[in-house]
């Protein structure tokens, strides 16, 4: 196999396990609390009929409200705000496969202790922040890595089977959860935290930060990626990253926008979902499956959709528009048929079996669309921006687990100010208004054009000014690529491992 796919399914797996521990969280907050009332209950009844004198303390000091719920659901969100705004820097400037040993290594061992601390809400929450602070690093250093694995001529392909990964996470927590919550949800938190530390091992011994690092990797797909990839040919300096420019680019900016009406909709489907089908009464063993469906459905339309969004910019429009066309597919897709989801609860309340079915077939169409999303904006970074793109994934992190910090808290905002029947109803408006607002700024403001770029320097001239090196697309003459393509080219076929 391939260097770059064997790459691409280390990194899938990577991406699965990271999300696990939240993910489980999901499911598991439902068993928690219905732990937590059946103890209080059973506690009740010893006092007043059988005369014992037993606290209310032995049942957890979490009353899990609400509140309770959104707090636990939030930190790990909240985390991943804390690091977002660093850990883009961090991929792009250091060995992205050493920070993804490390944060992966601490979010195991958070994901692995949470039922030790499932009994105290500063505990549990701190928790689920240290897994988030570690997971902020995941996308970032992922995004960096496929700038530098992903070659032009399967643009989409090997990103779309990566960014899957969060998919994959939550079809085989929902699947296992629901199954194993009837016996001890912890046994899914110990599985997931020892799995990720098993993997841990893979990661070491068949990643590397970059092909030519690769002692497995042919020369013939070495130079492959080298000329259908746009990476400078070392490591970006820290004090090279131009932060400041990246933000005050328009296009950039259409980017993190619409990436942050894609994590509201994911965050909707993966927390808010599993409240409301609990809320019409579905069984555990139901509500992990009905879970499990949405996410199956967008991890088979992304890849799907990586070969559609491939044809349609082959042969009929530009990048640009391609980018635009499946992002909007996605967004009104999602948003039209999720506001029809509590309609239909509304409409067949009292048959809750045919309710299932209705929310399930409509909640999964409506999160397969979503696939086509990660062709569309997602992985716009790479195309603005290739050198630092990790950089803008992990601004576009830092906002969007902002917004994953406070949807869970949509509900109880609602449920605050309006009547009970109106309360889902809105929160489901509220998603899809947020959808199509986030799809009209990245279609208005959009592009899939290079804005900023490191340019390429030749071995001999390793040590370029900050104002030389960076620079627009416009400032990059063709003449002067082909000479550092030539110059690198050489270097590589003759033998040299390392380009200074």
């Amino acid at each position: 196999m391939e260097s770059r796919y064997v790459f691409t399914l280390v990194a899938f797996v990577a991406n699965m396990f990271a999300l696990g521990g939240r993910d489980s969280c999901r499911l598991a907050v439902i068993s928690m609390r219905s732990e937590y009332l059946t103890c209080i209950n059973k506690t009740f009844y010893q006092n007043q009929n059988l005369s014992t004198n037993h606290s209310l303390n032995n049942c957890g000091s979490i009353e899990w409200s609400e509140s309770d719920v959104a707090n636990t659901l939030s930190g790990y969100s909240i985390g991943l705000m804390l690091t977002g705004a660093i850990s883009g820097l961090v991929a792009d400037s250091f060995s992205c496969k050493n920070i993804m040993l490390i944060t992966s290594f601490i979010g195991s061992l958070c994901t692995f202790f949470l039922p030790f601390t499932s009994h105290n809400l500063y505990l549990l929450v701190g928790g689920q922040i240290l897994s988030g602070m570690a997971g902020g690093f995941v996308c970032p250093v992922l995004a960096s890595l496929l700038t530098r694995w992903e070659p032009v001529s399967e643009r989409g392909k090997l990103s779309t089977i990566v960014y899957s990964g969060s998919s994959a996470s939550a079809i085989l927590t929902s699947l296992l959860n629901g199954f194993i919550n009837r016996y001890d949800w912890r046994f899914s938190f110990y599985g997931f935290g020892l799995l990720q530390l098993f993997w841990l091992v893979l990661w070491y011994f068949l990643v590397h930060d970059f092909p030519y690092k690769n002692p497995r990797i042919s020369d013939a797909e070495k130079m492959m990626l080298f000329e259908e990839t746009h990476v400078p040919d070392r490591q970006v300096k820290l004090k090279d990253i131009p932060f400041f420019k990246l933000l005050s680019n328009k296009g950039i900016w259409a980017v993190l926008v619409a990436n942050m009406g894609y994590q509201w909709g994911k965050t909707h489907i993966s927390y808010l979902l599993p409240q409301y089908v609990d809320h019409i009464g579905v069984s555990i063993e139901k509500n992990g499956l009905m879970n499990a469906l949405p996410h199956a459905g967008m991890l088979l339309t992304g890849i799907m959709a990586s070969r559609l969004f491939n044809f349609i910019n082959r042969n009929f429009l530009s990048l640009t528009s391609s980018r635009k066309l499946v992002t909007s597919i996605s967004f009104i897709g999602f948003g039209s048929l999720n506001m029809l989801l509590p309609l239909v609860g509304q409409l067949h309340l009292e048959d809750t079996d045919h309710h299932s079915i209705l929310v399930t077939t409509l909640s999964t169409l409506g999160y397969s669309l979503l696939g086509f999303y990660i062709v569309g904006g997602w992985t716009c970074a790479m195309d603005v921006a290739p050198d630092f793109a990790g950089t803008i994934m992990g601004i576009s992190s830092c906002l969007n687990f902002l917004v994953s910090a406070l949807v869970p808290y949509t509900v109880s905002a609602f449920s605050s100010i309006l009547s009970p029947n109106q309360v889902w109803p809105s929160v489901f408006m509220l998603t899809s208004t947020i959808c199509v607002i986030c799809t009209m700024v990245f279609i208005i403001f959009g592009t899939a054009d290079l804005q900023i770029s490191v340019s390429s320097s030749s071995p001999e001239s390793p040590n370029l000014s900050e104002k030389d090196s960076l620079t627009d697309k416009s400032e990059i003459s063709e003449d002067s690529l082909q000479s550092n393509y030539t110059i690198v080219k050489t270097e590589l076929l003759t033998g040299v491992k390392h380009i200074q």
